[in-house]
């Protein structure tokens, strides 16, 4: 994010460590680099388990989170207080709900309840919730997409407001449409254009990448469970076993930030970039997926 003193760091190691989520201190926010680690080798996948020892003693987040099997985080940078939020998926003991943290300086926070010091949670039910994502626009405003299975019920997304200012995340709204399964949502908003969700839709058996859009734009006050959000199916993909899909910031001089879509098909990475003119989605373009 702009005017950020701090950066995100993911390093896949190849080395049979574990892995952490950790802030490494310094810098004139107490923050010099938020670390994610882990190896993609390992099996089962380690994400949270503190591993590097000496030197500065790092903040670490949920450092017990592999023993439950929580999912990994979404950090980024809040662009107004420049420290590092996160979200995941935290197993409960039933079920998976969404934990959010953010560093203060010192250390991840908590909220004190009746068995002592625990994350706040965004959801509380009887749902799955997997795989949020967080994006904190320019002016503070916090917004977490995720999906959610339930029995019995298609698989859908939907999204939750913590307007800049206030202290009570709003209740999560759907966006995702009656009766269609869908998946592994990521979301930003762009000042000039509003805001952007990407996610799958699985339609027996078949995959589709759709954006869902909000015209609401930086400063402006979010409504309530009522956010109008659009839709544009962006490409069938057929059958596959996930999309992974994200939505990135691609800087242009004469058009500020557009939303670039990414997502896999097979061994290719497919990248569409949104036309600000046109309102649309270009036609995606294929690439081998990098190989870090």
């Amino acid at each position: 994010m702009k005017g950020s003193v701090c950066a995100v760091l993911t390093l896949i190691l190849a080395t049979p460590v574990i892995a952490e989520v950790a802030v490494i201190p310094g810098g004139g926010n107490g923050v010099s680099a938020i670390l994610e680690m882990h190896d993609r080798d390992l099996a089962p996948l380690r994400i949270w388990s503190p591993v590097r020892p000496g030197g500065a003693r790092p903040s670490y987040l949920n450092p017990d989170g592999d023993f439950y099997q929580d999912g990994p985080p979404s950090i980024v940078i809040n662009p107004v207080t420049r420290q590092p939020e996160a979200v995941w998926s935290y197993w409960d003991g039933n079920h998976y709900q969404v934990a959010w943290s953010r560093f203060n300086g010192n250390v991840w926070t908590m909220v004190q309840t009746p068995l002592g010091p625990d994350y706040q949670y965004l959801t509380a039910d009887d749902r799955q919730n997997f795989d949020p994502k967080l994006w904190i626009d320019q002016v503070g405003n916090r917004r977490v997409v995720w999906w959610r299975r339930a029995q019995g019920e298609p698989d859908d997304v939907v999204i939750t407001v913590l307007p800049a200012g206030e202290t009570q995340w709003w209740s999560p709204q759907r966006v995702s449409r009656d009766g269609v399964s869908t998946r592994r949502a990521d979301t930003r908003t762009f000042p000039l254009y509003g805001t952007f969700i990407v996610a799958e839709e699985d339609t027996s058996g078949n995959l589709s990448l759709v954006i869902f859009d909000s015209p609401l734009l930086d400063g402006h006050v979010p409504q309530r469970g009522s956010d109008p959000w659009g839709r544009t199916l962006l490409r069938i993909s057929g059958p596959s076993t996930s999309l992974s899909p994200s939505i990135v910031a691609r800087p242009t001089p004469a058009d500020g930030d557009l939303p670039v879509a990414l997502w896999r098909e097979g061994t290719l990475l497919a990248v569409s970039a949104y036309d600000p003119e046109a309102g649309v989605w270009a036609e995606p373009v294929f690439t081998t997926m990098p190989v870090w």
